[in-house]
Order: structure tokens, then sequence, then C-alpha cells
């Protein structure tokens, strides 16, 4: 009776290590590090090493997390730059400790899986809430800054945290269909606010990825819907439905509208060979200089670690214009692995992000789908992986969802 009890006990605290991580992703940096330590060792003492060690080793998603790592790893063996490469290796240490974390733990209670749902939820809620209450309060001087490539500022990364609010989106309407509750029925209705709230808030932000995983997200739920329910009628209707929707949201916008006037603006300058100090512009170069370091080292790339260095080098050559600020690493993450691992690296990176789609503990989970696929899309406009944020929500989601379905995962 002790032993369930204390297993009871480890589930909830893993629970709240995940709320813990959720916040940080909003907030603190440091927090997101905290909460991966406290859960790491909390499972570690209640299981031990050797019951953790052997069910990590069990064939499982786990092999792919283990992948993107070792894909970093394995190039400090050419990198020069050591300093870097380590800095790089850092990042990635969610891809050992999180999975490692999960190996032992049973599958989450439908209440367990709501209140993460809830706390990632709420977290990222929360944090626009203050994001548009700063738009709300500039309002004038934010709305001409995107005529000149800004935008709302965001924490962080606007990429990841829009990523995560789409995400988030998907999230509410999972637990309004299988209705996940923590107190009450009536939450639906909570949640049905949340989901309205993510939506038109994306719609505010007007950052392309995150409309985009939005809109992947709603693809594979209406798919889902249509085939599970056989109600094509109505299946058509909510297409329609979105799409009068997103024609109301430019029309009654100003953000959006002035985001895509300048987005025109953009590409035309590129098309000129203008790009210096542009927001596209400067993304596209990004695209070209990472191609270029890959041709010069097809094989093996440069190695995590010198992938600045060759990256800065191929600027000084093609593009002296650009200041410092306008030199980005390669704005793609299967570019960046391809430019800085290489081709057998790339392919085994390809093979680990994708093959969770076919590889589905649930082949039924649409919130599963959409939420690989959403990565996914964020992989084409940005290197997502590399950094903290990103690895810590696409690793902990990842193994968050595993553990809600807990169906076998052998390859």
């Amino acid at each position: 009776m002790n032993k369930i009890k204390s297993k009871v006990s480890l589930e909830w605290l893993v629970v709240f290590c995940c709320l813990l991580i959720f916040a940080g992703l909003v907030s603190s940096r440091a927090v997101i590090s905290i909460g991966m330590i406290v859960l790491f060792l909390a499972v570690l003492l209640q299981n031990g090493i050797k019951n953790t060690w052997s069910a990590y080793c069990r064939p499982g998603v786990q092999t792919l997390l283990l992948i993107l790592f070792l894909v970093v790893f394995v190039s400090g063996l050419w990198s020069d730059n050591k300093t870097e490469w380590l800095s790089w290796v850092r990042i990635k240490l969610p891809y050992l400790f999180i999975p490692l974390s999960f190996a032992g733990l049973k599958q989450f209670s439908p209440k367990q899986f709501a209140v993460i749902l809830y706390g990632f939820v709420l977290a990222i809620v929360g944090s626009t809430c203050f994001v548009l209450g700063n738009y709300a309060l500039h309002y004038q001087e934010i709305n001409q800054s995107f005529l000149s490539g800004g935008g709302i500022p965001v924490p962080f990364s606007h990429i990841r945290h829009t990523l995560m609010l789409a995400f988030g989106f998907a999230a509410c309407v999972y637990m309004i269909e299988n209705k996940l509750i923590v107190f009450h029925v009536n939450e639906k209705w909570l949640q049905l606010f949340l989901a309205i709230f993510s939506f038109v808030a994306l719609h505010i932000l007007t950052v392309r990825s995150g409309l985009l995983a939005l809109y992947i997200g709603c693809a594979v739920y209406l798919i889902h819907f249509i085939a599970s329910r056989k109600k094509y009628m109505l299946g058509a209707a909510i297409t329609s439905v979105l799409v009068i929707l997103l024609c109301v949201a430019y029309i009654s916008l100003p953000s959006l509208q002035n985001k895509i006037k300048y987005m025109k603006y953009d590409l035309e300058l590129y098309q000129n060979g203008q790009f210096a100090n542009t927001n596209d512009g400067v993304r596209l170069v990004s695209l070209q200089v990472g191609i270029e370091v890959w041709k010069q080292n097809i094989w093996l790339g440069t190695g995590a670690g010198d992938l600045k260095a060759a990256c800065m080098k191929v600027f000084d050559e093609k593009y002296p214009q650009l200041n410092d600020f306008s030199r980005k690493l390669p704005h793609n993450q299967f570019l960046w692995v391809l430019a800085s691992c290489g081709v057998f690296a790339f392919l085994l990176f390809v093979m680990a992000v994708v093959s969770p789609l076919f590889i589905r503990p649930d082949g039924k989970n649409w919130l599963y789908i959409a939420f690989h696929l959403m990565m996914l899309s964020s992989f084409l406009f940005e290197h997502t992986l590399e950094e903290q944020i990103g690895t810590g929500f696409y690793v902990l989601m990842f193994m968050v969802l595993i553990k809600h379905l807990d169906h076998p995962t052998e390859p």
C-alpha cells in the first residue's frame, strides 16, 4: 500500500515539475532548468538508478530523442571551437534527462493530464495577456513598427511563443472534445474561452509561423472530426467559417494588415538585391549562407561548434553590407543540421523528427499528430530546437503526450 501511495505521489510530483517548466517557458530560463533538475532527481531517487536506466534502455521514442542529442554531440569530434560546441550540447541535454525522467513512469490519469494541459495553456495565455496589454498601451507605435519589419514584443522568441500558443489552442479543443476536467463539468466554458482567446490572440500577434501552426492544428482536427463522425457537411461548414474568420481578421486588425504590407515590400526589396536590415530578406540570405556553408562541408558539416564562424566567413565574403545584427544562422532547422553536422546526421535527424508521425502510440489521437506537424512546420522558418525554450517545449510535451497515451512505442 505504501508503495502505491509513493508511486501516486511521484506521478503528481512529475505533474508539478511539468507546471514549473511551463512557467519557465514564458518567464525565466533558470526556472526551466530548475524544473528539469527537480524532475530528474525526483524520479531517480524514487525509482533508483538501475530501474530508471533499465526502463530508459527499452526500445521507444526515447531512442529518437537520443539521436537528436547525438547528432550535435558527435559533431564535436570535428569542431575546432569546443566552447561553442559545448554551448550547443548544453541546450540538447533535455533530450537525455527528460526521457530518462519519464522512462519509469506509468500512464498519466485523465485528471493528471488535464492539470498538465491547464498548466501549459494558462502559462502561455497569461503571458500573452501581458503581451497584449503592452500592445494596447503602445497601440499606435507598435502598429507603425509593423510597416518597418517590427512586431508586438513577446518574451524571448516570437516564433516559439506563438507556436506554443497555437498548441495551447489545440490543447483546449482536445480537452473540450474529451471532457477532460479537474474539478467540475462547467470547466468546458473556461476551456472554450481559452481556446477563443488563443485563436484571436494569434491573429493579433500576426506571426506567420504561429498562424501556420494554428491552421495546421485546425486542419488535423477537422480531418479527425470528419473521419471519426462522418459529418462531411458540418466539416465543410466549419472550414468555411475558418476562412471567413481569417478574412474578417485581415479586414479588422491593423497589425495583420501592416504585417502583410511589409512582407510584400520586403520581398520586393529582396528581389531587387536590397536586403540589408530587412526582415524576410535577411532570413532568405541566412538560408543562402547556410547552403553555401553546407556545400563546403557536404558529408560531415562544419561541426556544431564551428557553424557560426563558417557562416560569418561567408557573410564577410558575399554579404559584407550586412551588419552584425542582420547576420543570422540559417533560419531553418533542417538546414541548420545539414550545414553543421552534414548529410549523414541530417538523414538521422529527419528520421527522428518525422518517424513519430508513423510510430504513433495511438493512430487516432489527433493532438499527438497535430503537435508533431506544428513542430515540423516551425522548422521551416526557424532553428526551433537550437534554443532552450524550443527544446524544452518539444521534448517535454512529446513525453507528456506519450505518457498520456501510454501505448507500446517500439519502432
